[in-house]
């Protein structure tokens, strides 16, 4: 089987998951759908402007660092978790709670 097959069929799979209502998938699903079309309409609400994101693999984790610029000063923010998925549900989770840590980025994308 080619990596394109296998790869498909697990998204079909998925798929299967939402369509059986699993709660879990349909939440992982819908941040991952926020997160592709309306992570900059999101952090527009808390006063943000979008810049950027990275996602780096590191074994056993990945570490996301997303860029935003807020009142013309540009922040940064780093969420580790196991995945990538887990990494934008965590980032999510910590932004409705108020608890995401902005800091100033000293290395800002201009």
């Amino acid at each position: 089987m080619d990596l394109e097959t296998k790869y498909e069929q697990k998204v079909w799979s998925l798929m299967d998951n939402l369509e059986g209502k699993d709660k879990s998938r349909i939440e992982q699903t819908f941040d991952l759908l926020l997160w592709g079309h309306y992570v900059q309409d999101v952090l527009s609400q808390f006063g943000m402007g979008y810049q950027g994101a990275v996602f780096r693999q590191r074994p056993g984790s990945t570490v996301l660092t997303i860029k935003v610029v807020e009142g013309g000063v540009p922040l940064v923010a780093f969420i580790t978790a196991a995945s990538t998925l887990g990494c934008i549900e965590q980032m999510f989770d910590l932004l409705w709670s108020n608890r995401l840590k902005w800091q100033k980025d000293k290395y800002p994308w201009n």
